[in-house]
């Protein structure tokens, strides 16, 4: 499943972004990187991505602020009525606001196919054993058409295997018939 591609994200009265800030993407680009000083807002634009995503931020978990964590994304001095996050993409937009104190997303259909790597996931991939390294990056790595080109190959190996079975057998069958005729009397007649 191909994604695609990112125009703009939108960011209303969300965590860090009180006025409304638009990020638009380079066209064609597959990668992004945002970088910038603390502060800038590196965090509030993953946890938008999140919020519409998997609804949550879990950019705020493990911080004592307890189980009710949604009354802290709205930025500070509004309401969560005032919240909205906007992913436009080229075949359209998704759009995610709180009603209720739950995330609606529209269309639910359009959600972004996201994760994200925060600092903690790659702090322990640098820790991690060559081995383990895999397993801390898989979910992050789409890899279904090699999973598919792997299967493709192995059911090309086994109907292979098996031609190449019967291939013998017949031909082991032949040369029966074959030393069959051979060892027929000369004399006698058919």
């Amino acid at each position: 499943m191909t994604a695609a591609p990112l125009k703009s994200l939108s960011i209303a009265a969300f965590r860090g972004s009180s006025a409304t800030f638009t990020l638009p993407f380079e066209k064609g680009k597959k990668l992004t990187l945002i970088y910038g000083e603390n502060g800038t807002g590196k965090t509030t634009i993953c946890d938008a991505f999140e919020f519409l995503a998997h609804e949550r931020v879990s950019s705020l978990d493990g911080y004592g602020l307890g189980a009710r964590l949604e009354k802290y994304w709205p930025s500070a001095g509004k309401t969560a009525a005032d919240l909205l996050v906007a992913l436009e993409t080229n075949t359209g937009t998704c759009s995610g606001k709180i009603v209720d104190k739950k995330v609606v997303v529209t269309p639910p259909a359009s959600r972004p196919r996201i994760e994200l790597m925060r600092r903690q996931q790659i702090l322990r991939l640098i820790e991690a054993k060559a081995g383990e390294r895999y397993d801390a990056i898989k979910r992050f790595i789409d890899i279904a058409a090699f999973e598919a080109s792997e299967e493709a190959l192995r059911k090309q190996a086994k109907d292979l295997a098996e031609e190449r079975k019967a291939v013998e057998q017949a031909e082991g069958q032949s040369l029966q018939e074959l030393q069959g005729f051979t060892k027929r009397p000369a004399n006698r007649p058919d």
